[in-house]
């Protein structure tokens, strides 16, 4: 019997704490400030990542600031050497010129100064006289001599290709030739 006298009492305790306690009710003021409740933590988290960022991209933005004042002012430094080294370049220039001046002015004055200038040849374009060796000085040297034929060669070509006169077979007659010419070479 001392049990069931327990076993009601707890029944009838439960049952009172069942009636009397009542559930609360969700109401749109309690969902709103439980929502506001959320919205404040989030912010508070949000400010503090954006404050991290911040910082973080302010130091990388000042790194590279730096950098690049770093180069700017090495540049600067290689253009004020430039500038002073284009200076002294000038200025030896200069100072070269001057003496090469002096010097010219020196000489001059201890030669005399001939009357009459000396008439220079008129050159014309006579293709014999450009072929010809008494035209071209000689030289020692097998490589320079073929150089000097081969140029006159080329002269010749040039110049007998300039002539207006010329007809296409001619003209044509001459190009082979100085293929031929260049190709067994």
């Amino acid at each position: 019997m001392k049990k069931q006298l327990i076993l009601s009492a707890a029944i009838i305790s439960l049952g009172a704490t069942l009636f009397l306690v009542q559930p609360q009710k969700v109401t749109a003021a309690s969902t709103s400030a439980n929502f506001a409740v959320k919205q404040e933590r989030l912010n508070q988290r949000l400010e503090k990542i954006l404050a991290k960022v911040d910082t973080h991209v302010q130091a990388k933005v000042t790194e590279k600031f730096e950098i690049k004042k770093a180069a700017l002012a090495e540049a600067e430094k290689k253009a004020q050497e430039a500038t002073a080294l284009a200076a002294e370049t000038a200025k030896a220039e200069q100072k070269a010129q001057e003496d090469a001046n002096v010097a010219a002015e020196v000489s001059a004055q201890q030669q005399p100064v001939p009357e009459a200038p000396a008439p220079t040849p008129v050159e014309t374009p006579n293709t014999e006289t450009a072929a010809s060796p008494e035209a071209t000085p000689e030289v020692n040297s097998g490589a320079s001599q073929n150089w000097q034929e081969y140029k006159n060669k080329g002269q010749d070509f040039g110049n007998r290709l300039s002539d207006p006169n010329l007809t296409p077979e001619q003209r044509q007659s001459i190009v082979s030739e100085k293929k031929d010419y260049y190709k067994n070479r």
